[in-house]
């Protein structure tokens, strides 16, 4: 791995700074590292709408990783959009082989509805490349789409991510905040097989850019603590703080925005439950070093 504090974010733009790698740059700073970015596309949206989404050529996506890499070789990488479907192929071949962990958030749409992606690009990922992604991190509605399971339950979660594993993928999250109940419920599978439950209470509020938050967090607490299961953990409380902390905008959208003084500080981190452990297991507070408590 490279001894460097760059961290890189690969995806689209959103001109709110809320979400996509403007809000990734924002979260890699705020967290204690130097982030980078390679634009894969560019969007035109407001927190209310998404008009337009603009792909760059195969050609110009390269010359960037190319470029960056020479003097900011990354110590972590998080993707979100991979860009056109034809720059998939080239995508990967300029990063995988950079010696480092690679997040995968797939996007398939705006919280509005705008299609950034295709289904047949994700499963070009998910078919070739998913074993250089350490770990991906779809929510519900990604998840359904990337396993054909339609996820109503826990054991649906289960069902998927056991699904995603099985096609290569060494960890999979799946966010479970879009399920209907009091609790948000996030599923950690490790590539040990263990599982993990983390939950949260329901905030009730709709804040834009949370799974943005919650890969950037993931991919700068995987430097620093060096574990899976620390990093999603910690990243969790991050999101959680981040809602709690989030500011209302104008009163003609419901959205939020975050509000990003909220880093230093975790106050509320997730019960986290082991099935396979009798009783499990619930950690209410986390030592500041962290490394291989999980």
């Amino acid at each position: 791995m490279y001894d460097s504090p760059w961290i890189w974010t690969i995806g689209g733009t959103d001109p709110t700074c809320s979400a996509g790698v403007f809000s990734d740059i924002r979260s890699i700073d705020a967290l204690g590292f130097k982030p980078v970015s390679v634009v894969t596309a560019v969007t035109a949206q407001n927190l209310s709408e998404a008009s337009h989404c603009f792909h760059p050529d195969k050609d110009l996506i390269l010359a960037q990783i190319h470029s960056l890499s020479k003097e900011f070789p990354p110590a972590a990488l998080k993707l979100s959009l991979p860009g056109i479907d034809t720059a998939i192929d080239s995508l990967f071949e300029g990063i995988r082989a950079f010696d480092c962990p690679v997040v995968w958030d797939p996007v398939l749409r705006t919280s509005s509805g705008l299609k950034l992606m295709s289904v047949e690009a994700m499963a070009q990922i998910q078919e070739k490349y998913a074993k250089f992604v350490t770990l991906v991190t779809p929510n519900i509605d990604e998840a359904s789409v990337m396993t054909g399971i339609k996820i109503a339950s826990d054991e649906d979660m289960v069902r998927a991510a056991e699904a995603l594993k099985y096609q290569g993928f060494s960890n999979v999250l799946i966010k479970g905040g879009h399920l209907k109940c009091n609790e948000k419920k996030d599923l950690l599978l490790t590539h040990s097989g263990r599982i993990l439950w983390l939950e949260q209470p329901d905030l009730s509020k709709q804040v834009h850019g949370t799974g943005c938050l919650y890969s950037s967090g993931i991919v700068c607490f995987l430097q620093k603590y060096e574990s899976i299961v620390d990093a999603v953990i910690m990243a969790n409380a991050l999101v959680h703080q981040g809602i709690l902390d989030s500011v209302s905008v104008h009163k003609q959208s419901s959205q939020r925005l975050m509000a990003f003084q909220y880093l230093p500080h975790l106050l509320s981190l997730p019960g986290v439950y082991d099935p396979q452990l009798p009783g499990g297991m619930n950690f209410p507070e986390l030592p500041s070093d962290c490394k291989g408590l999980y």
